[in-house]
C-alpha cells in the first residue's frame, strides 16, 4: 500500500524569535515516527497513525466514507473522504475531518478540549503570483 507521509513540524512564532515548539518532534528521535495526513488510496475502515511520539503525540484516524458531499464557504465538493480522528492521549477529543480530491483538507467538526469546534475552508491562496 502506498502512503504519503510527512513529519510533523510546527512552531509558534512572534514577529521575531522562535518561542515555542511544544508538541513537535523529529521522526526517528525518542521513538517518534513520521505522521500521515491521508493515505494515497484510502479505503473505508482503514486506520492509521497521524502523529506518533510516545506520550506526546498519538493521533489516530479511521476512514469512514469515500464518497461524501460537503459544503464550505469555498464551494461544494463531492467524492469527499471523511475520517474519524482521535487522540489516544485525550479520549475526549473526537473529530470528523473532510478531504476533497485535488483540494485536500476542507474542514472538521467535533469535540476538542471539551467544546464543540468546527472549521471550514474559506479560501485558497496561491503563492508566487
Amino acid at each position: 500500500m502506498v502512503c504519503r507521509a510527512m513529519p510533523s513540524s510546527v512552531s509558534q512564532t512572534r514577529p521575531r524569535p522562535l518561542w515555542a515548539t511544544a508538541g513537535t518532534w523529529l521522526a526517528g528521535v525518542d521513538g517518534a515516527l513520521p505522521g500521515m495526513v491521508m493515505k494515497a488510496a484510502p479505503a473505508v475502515g482503514d486506520a492509521y497513525r497521524q502523529e506518533y511520539r510516545p506520550g506526546e503525540a498519538e493521533d489516530f484516524a479511521k476512514v469512514l466514507q469515500l464518497d461524501a458531499s460537503w459544503v464550505v464557504p469555498m464551494g461544494s465538493y463531492t467524492h469527499v473522504v471523511v475520517t474519524e480522528d482521535t487522540d489516544l492521549l485525550d479520549p475526549a477529543k473526537l473529530e470528523q475531518k473532510f478531504y476533497a480530491p485535488s483540494v485536500g483538507f476542507l474542514g472538521s467538526t467535533g469535540s476538542v478540549d471539551g467544546h464543540k469546534e468546527d472549521t471550514k475552508l474559506s479560501s485558497i491562496l496561491k503563492s508566487g503570483g
